[in-house]
């Protein structure tokens, strides 16, 4: 059954995560095919106070102080920001440059990460705070608990679509609990945001994520927040291998979907129902054929 789609209500400066390419007098996107920087000055779907926040970055010509590209994203006071630089970079100039920029540009905090030559991800290993805040909570919406977010860490570009999303959820698991508490699992948890809104309901949730930082910000948000969430760090199939029956298992996984023996622990696993949230069509329509 595929019921009606849930079109976006805002479709332009919506995007609250940026992940950009940085050269001399440019800040954007690679062209198709080439790594050839196309500057995107001006685009239409980012957040606007994260596009200004850009903008000024490029007026710095962050490039000759051996920067190579940026990570940032929005959170409840402004919004944090990662620069990558080449390995072995003096920053001295650079992180008295940008700290002085922070309160204009409504940072809370930035970070470095060095990128090694020839890496084919835009961002380096690990980061080191440079000023500011580590971490910071962020409300998907005014509706679901807030979670820590930290310089890198996954949100979904499209807030008020993924607040829709998770209400969803959360609608289909009370239907299903009845108004009684259920046992749920929830694997690639991420940030933790469906954990703690499932939590606050009154459910007993246990979150998996192999991210480490990623597992201590949820538990300290569920503490902050005196929400029952039981986080783990583990890969998908472990946390599957040793958990008991469940009522419901919820998945969010990679574009590449769920491998075959994974698709075969989760139907052992949950008892009552499977909830999927899927970035790519393709591979999840193989996941639940197979399912």
């Amino acid at each position: 059954e595929v019921s009606p789609l849930a079109a976006a209500t805002t479709r332009l400066g919506y995007r609250s995560r940026t992940k950009l390419v940085v050269t001399s007098g440019k800040i954007g996107l690679y062209a198709r095919g080439s790594h050839e920087v196309v500057d995107t000055s001006g685009c239409p779907v980012l957040d606007p106070k994260l596009e200004r926040i850009v903008e000024r970055l490029r007026q710095l010509d962050l490039a000759r102080f051996g920067v190579e590209s940026l990570d940032l994203r929005r959170v409840d006071e402004g919004a944090l920001l990662t620069l990558a630089v080449r390995e072995k970079t003096d920053t001295t100039e650079l992180e008295r440059i940008v700290s002085n920029e922070l309160a204009s540009l409504s940072i809370v905090g930035w970070a470095l990460s060095e990128r090694a030559a020839g890496r084919v991800l835009l961002l380096g290993q690990g980061h080191r705070v440079i000023a500011g805040a580590e971490r910071t909570p962020h409300h998907v919406s005014n509706d679901l608990p807030w979670h820590f977010a930290s310089q890198g860490s996954f949100v979904q570009a499209h807030l008020p679509q993924a607040a829709r999303l998770y209400e969803h959820v959360i609608e289909r698991i009370a239907q299903l609990g009845a108004g009684r508490a259920l046992s749920i699992l929830e694997l690639h948890a991420g940030s933790g945001t469906l954990s703690l809104a499932l939590a606050a309901r009154g459910h007993r949730v246990t979150a998996v994520e192999a991210y480490a930082p990623a597992v201590r910000l949820i538990e300290d948000a569920a503490r902050e927040q005196n929400l029952a969430v039981r986080a783990i760090e583990s890969d998908a199939r472990a946390a599957l291998d040793d958990s008991p029956p469940v009522d419901v298992v919820l998945v969010n996984p990679p574009r590449r979907g769920l491998e075959p023996a994974l698709r075969r622990a989760l139907a052992r696993t949950a008892t009552r129902a499977i909830g999927y949230v899927s970035c790519d069509p393709e591979t999840a329509l193989r996941d639940l054929d197979h399912l």
